[in-house]
């Protein structure tokens, strides 16, 4: 048991990250968690998400890594997109107790993948998903679409040329990039 917390507080230093952000992204997943058992509610996809996924990248590998329950996220990548628009889906339940900003999730997705950081992207809408892509070596775009949050959430995190006030319009970027690949 101590070397397992040693490991965790090296792990923890090398990426900059502190306790208090792997307890506030915990506790964060855990009242989420709560809320949509209670609530029984399927959110409806932003503007153009739909059709950038099942269309625009249709030709590209697509993951999902979310901190839901895998029952949320089945729910709604099935209610939503279909169940084979995605090639990888990670869920919360998978990393149950490393959630963003820890960069796991998104390390296992590319190895699962077989892909490579540099021919990856990361679409994110929260400060700590970018610091997890930030920890884990993959480039990262910001769609805030209804969010509260604004550009100076993710200052020193993101350029804000990488930032988009939603999904539709990072679209362009997202098609540019796929179909370089």
């Amino acid at each position: 048991m101590a070397l397992e917390i040693m490991k965790i507080e090296r792990y923890i230093d090398a990426r900059g990250l502190t306790k208090k952000d792997i307890q506030m992204s915990e506790n964060v997943a855990k009242r989420k968690k709560q809320v949509f058992r209670e609530i029984k509610l399927i959110p409806k996809p932003f503007v153009g998400v739909r059709e950038l996924i099942t269309n625009t990248l249709s030709g590209c590998s697509k993951a999902v890594v979310s901190g839901s329950s895998k029952e949320e996220v089945d729910t709604i990548i099935s209610e939503i997109f279909g169940t084979d628009a995605f090639n990888i889906i990670i869920d919360g339940d998978q990393f149950e107790g490393k959630g963003k900003p820890d960069p796991a999730s998104y390390e296992v997705a590319l190895q699962r993948l077989n892909t490579k950081t540099s021919d990856a992207v990361v679409v994110e809408n929260a400060p700590l998903g970018v610091r997890a892509a930030n920890s884990a070596r993959i480039p990262c775009i910001v769609t805030l679409n209804t969010s509260p949050l604004v550009l100076s959430d993710f200052k020193g995190l993101i350029s804000e040329e990488r930032m988009f006030k939603d999904t539709s319009s990072a679209g362009n970027f997202l098609n540019n990039w796929c179909h370089s690949l």
